[in-house]
C-alpha cells in the first residue's frame, strides 16, 4: 500500500496519476501554449516503458559531433525511407537533435537515443510547469470545486496539513479520535521509513536504520494494539497478534506490516467519522478562511 496524498497540495506524480487532477493541468497546459512538452513526455515514456524489458544493448558508430547542412539533409531523407514507428514518429514529430538523428539512423529500435528528450520534457514539466500550475488561478478553481461542493476525501484531510488540524480538533475529547491519531501514526512511520531505507546517501548505518524503525513499530503496537494501553483500539486478539508479529517479530523492519490494518481503521473512520466532520463548525470555519482567500 502506498503512501497516500492531499489533492490540496499534489506532487507531479500525483496530478498525472488522478484523472480530474489532470484535467486541471492539462487545461493550465493549453493556456500556456506548452502542452506539446505534456504530450512529448507522455509519448516518450510509453515508448520507453515498452522497450524497457528488452535485453538488447546497442553499440553505436557515430560520434557526437555537429553536422554539416548536408549531411543532415542526407540523414533526413534516408530516415524517411524507413518504416514508421514510435521511434521516429515522436522524433520527427517533436523535437531534432542531431546526434539522436545520428543513433536513430544506425538502429531504428532505440528509444534510448531519445533520453536526452525525455529528460528536457520531464525536467520542463517538474521544475517550471507544474510549479507554475500550483500557483495557477485553475488549481485554485480546482480546490474550490472539492472543498465547498463536498468532494473531499480521506486522504485530502490526512495529508494537508491545516485541514488536519480542523479534523483533529472536531475529535477533541471522542474516544474515536484514538482511530485518527493511528492513521496518523502509520503515515508517519511510512514516511520515515522511506527516508530512512530508500535514501542511498543516508549516513546512519542500515542496522542503526533498522533499530530505529523497528522501535517505532513497537511504539505503535504498544499505544494502539495492547490491550493495557490507555489508546486500545479494541482489537480481536487474533489481529492483535497478527499485527505484532508482523510489525515486531522480525529482524528487518516492513514498510507494509500495518497495511491489513490501517484499511479496516482508514475504512471505519472515512465511513463513520468523516462525514460528520464536513458538518461541524470547525470545518466551517475551514471552508470559509478558504473562500474569503479565494475571493
Amino acid at each position: 500500500m502506498s503512501l497516500g496524498f492531499s489533492r490540496l497540495c499534489p506532487s507531479f506524480d500525483n496530478v498525472i496519476n488522478d484523472p480530474l487532477l489532470l484535467s486541471y493541468f492539462l487545461q493550465y497546459l493549453s493556456s500556456t501554449k506548452l502542452e506539446n512538452i505534456f504530450r512529448l513526455w507522455l509519448e516518450l515514456s510509453s515508448c520507453k516503458g515498452r522497450k524497457s524489458n528488452s535485453a538488447e544493448e546497442f553499440e553505436f558508430k557515430s560520434e557526437e559531433k555537429v553536422l554539416s547542412d548536408k549531411e543532415l539533409d542526407k540523414l533526413r531523407k534516408k530516415i524517411s525511407e524507413l518504416a514508421v514507428n514510435d521511434v521516429t514518429t515522436i522524433y520527427f514529430r517533436r523535437i531534432l537533435l542531431i546526434y539522436s538523428l545520428a543513433r536513430i539512423m544506425e538502429n531504428p529500435n532505440n528509444i534510448l537515443a531519445l533520453d536526452p528528450c525525455l529528460r528536457f520534457a520531464e525536467s520542463k514539466l517538474r521544475l517550471s510547469l507544474f510549479p507554475g500550475f500550483l500557483k495557477s488561478e485553475l488549481f485554485s478553481q480546482f480546490c474550490s470545486e472539492i472543498i465547498l461542493n463536498d468532494q473531499l476525501t480521506l486522504n485530502d484531510v490526512l495529508f494537508e496539513e491545516s485541514l488536519l488540524v480542523f479534523f483533529v480538533e472536531f475529535l477533541v475529547g471522542d474516544p474515536t479520535s484514538t482511530l485518527l491519531t493511528f492513521l496518523m501514526a502509520v503515515n508517519a512511520y511510512k514516511k520515515e521509513f522511506h527516508e530512512l531505507m530508500l535514501k542511498r546517501d543516508y549516513h546512519e548505518t542500515i542496522e542503526k536504520r533498522y533499530e530505529q524503525l523497528l522501535h517505532d513499530a513497537t511504539t505503535i503496537c504498544a499505544k494502539y494494539l495492547s490491550p493495557a494501553s490507555d489508546d486500545f483500539m479494541g482489537l480481536t486478539l487474533e489481529q492483535y497478534r497478527d499485527v505484532l508479529d508482523s510489525a515486531c517479530s522480525e529482524k528487518e523492519p516492513r514498510i507494509n506490516c500495518f497495511d491489513d490494518l490501517y484499511k479496516l481503521i482508514f475504512k471505519t473512520v472515512e465511513k463513520n467519522i468523516l462525514p460528520s466532520f464536513f458538518h461541524s463548525a470547525p470545518f466551517a470555519r475551514y471552508r470559509h478562511s478558504f473562500a474569503k482567500k479565494s475571493g
